[in-house]
């Protein structure tokens, strides 16, 4: 919770209440870079889903190396 509380802090600093254009996203660093190489760690992207919405994490940097379990199969139970 501590690194999305700073991600949406973050962003909010950089964006003034106005969305930014794609491409001065820099400081989102992993977002649609599913399976390449964290820009941090050097370990692989994952993707998680959850209602039609996506959410991209280096498992290494953000979840202490665990991975997070896609909501999709959770919500079939």
């Amino acid at each position: 919770m501590e690194v999305l509380r700073r991600g949406i802090e973050e962003i909010r600093s950089r964006s003034d209440g106005v969305l930014l254009a794609e491409g001065s996203r820099d400081f989102m660093r992993v977002y649609k870079r599913t399976g390449q190489p964290c820009p941090v760690c050097g370990g692989r992207i994952a993707e998680i889903r959850y209602a039609q919405k996506r959410t991209y994490y280096c498992p290494n940097c953000q979840s202490k190396g665990r991975a997070i379990p896609d909501r999709r199969s959770w919500m079939k139970r």
